[in-house]
């Protein structure tokens, strides 16, 4: 995502946890069968902490667009940036 999270220095970040925990709740949802129901699932705890999971980890994708999003404006004001319509861009060929 173009943003360093130093996962290997500071496993302590939140982002990190909530990765880590997701894959702990999913290996869990998957060995325990009457948990692939999504209406039993999001009752019980393991439901609720998966939430919060994903919630951490989607602010922090839409914190990183945002800041990008106004990194690249602010380059575009500037003139630093040049936007160019030719048949290749950063993401390969149109």
């Amino acid at each position: 995502m173009g943003t360093s999270i130093s996962a290997q220095i500071n496993e302590n970040s939140p982002y990190v946890a909530a990765v880590n925990r997701v894959g702990e709740l999913f290996v869990e949802r998957v060995m325990k069968p009457f948990l692939q129901i999504d209406l039993i699932y999001n009752f019980t705890a393991s439901g609720r902490d998966f939430r919060k999971c994903i919630d951490v980890i989607h602010s922090f994708a839409r914190k990183v667009i945002e800041d990008r999003t106004t990194e690249l404006q602010k380059e575009v004001n500037k003139g630093t940036l040049k936007l160019d319509s030719s048949s290749e861009s950063e993401f390969g060929v149109k």
